[in-house]
């Protein structure tokens, strides 16, 4: 009996050791024979939420993407520093939204917002633009991001990337994000503010990002995705069938977006800085219509400044038959950025947006 347990324990002890070396030696494998995607760090930014680790750089590899990062001092992807204050040599433009502005799937230098500030700088419009992106940020999260952070680089306008999804990021009937700030609508009418945790990694999960393994197969090659796919496959099969009704945290979460833009243009108009609303827009007609359509009537209702740069995708496809957004995974890509880049430094040069007479070419 005692030797079969010996034995028992022996061979337990054998596999475990013959796995961890089998491990060991493809964690140290792998990155010699493929590209294997950097680790991205998140911290904690006091009355936001969470924002980018700052000065990191690093590849962002996923299947059909390879695109690279470059974070800044202020923990955002730009190839700018950032410095707080005015900058009286530049007109500065803020860019703020989701993981659109944080364009992990391109170069830093193909971004969009790179590319607005090359083409004003080729306008004769000097001017610098900070980009104020994080993946997963609503309305209810850029708002936020605005009035505690984006206001201290007293930028001279403000442009706010609206996505699709940023309705559904903003409520919390949609899912609680746990790091960030979204709301719920009250009895009254009124906005609720959900309480949220401080942004923590646990000790597993920063040990597990260290390895080249788990971020080769959950992170690059997507596993983590499927794996929150399938578990919404499963949650879906188990639900009543659907009604043709509207959903009530949909409505629930645009009566939200509309009562966050309205605070946001409060807080802008008091500071004495101009936005500029900017729906995602696409080549496609018929791209998320009718709620290209709901964001252009609370636009007028609180008379901001709406834009859309689906004509400049519908022009520019004339010429180019390809994707503007990456296969699989939604986002633009390099022609995307291009078009959308393009689209708002001309709409910015023809336009009273912002003030250029008293800027000339900049001290060497």
């Amino acid at each position: 009996m005692r030797s079969s347990l010996r034995r028992l324990v022996q061979g337990t002890a054998l596999a475990t050791a013959s796995g961890l070396l089998v491990l060991g030696l493809l964690e140290t494998a792998l990155p010699l024979m493929v590209p294997v995607t950097d680790k991205v760090e998140y911290q904690h930014l006091p009355g936001v939420g969470l924002h980018l680790k700052p000065n990191q750089k690093g590849l962002y590899i996923r299947e059909g993407i390879r695109g690279q990062f470059s974070i800044n001092n202020a923990g955002f992807n730009n190839s700018n520093q950032y410095e707080i204050g005015p900058n009286r040599q530049y007109n500065r433009i803020a860019v703020v939204g989701d993981s659109f502005v944080e364009a992990f799937q391109v170069r830093v230098e193909e971004t969009f917002f790179s590319i607005l500030e090359n083409r004003l700088r080729d306008l004769k419009i000097q001017s610098e633009v900070y980009s104020f992106g994080v993946s997963g940020f609503g309305t209810s999260q850029v708002y936020h991001l605005i009035r505690e952070y984006v206001l201290l680089y007293e930028p001279d306008l403000i442009i706010y990337l609206f996505i699709p999804n940023d309705v559904t990021d903003s409520a919390s009937c949609a899912g609680d994000k746990r790091w960030t700030q979204q709301y719920r609508i009250g009895r009254s009418g009124k906005l609720i503010a959900v309480p949220f945790d401080e942004y923590r990694l646990s000790s597993s999960k920063k040990l597990l990002q260290q390895s080249s393994l788990f971020r080769y197969f959950f992170y690059q090659r997507r596993l983590m995705e499927q794996i929150e796919t399938r578990k919404q496959r499963s949650s879906r099969m188990v639900q009543a069938e659907p009604s043709s009704a509207e959903d009530p945290c949909n409505t629930e979460g645009w009566q939200i977006v509309e009562q966050v833009l309205n605070e946001l243009d409060i807080l802008l108009t008091q500071s004495g800085v101009p936005w500029l609303l900017v729906w995602q827009g696409d080549s496609e007609p018929e791209f998320y219509a009718q709620e290209r359509q709901r964001l252009s009537k609370i636009a007028d209702r609180l008379g901001l400044i709406f834009y859309d740069p689906s004509p400049a995708f519908a022009e520019d496809s004339r010429e180019y038959s390809g994707p503007y957004r990456i296969p699989g995974d939604g986002h633009w890509n390099q022609r995307g950025h291009e078009v959308v880049g393009e689209a708002l430094a001309n709409l910015i040069a023809t336009s009273a947006l912002i003030e250029v007479d008293h800027l000339g070419e900049p001290d060497p």
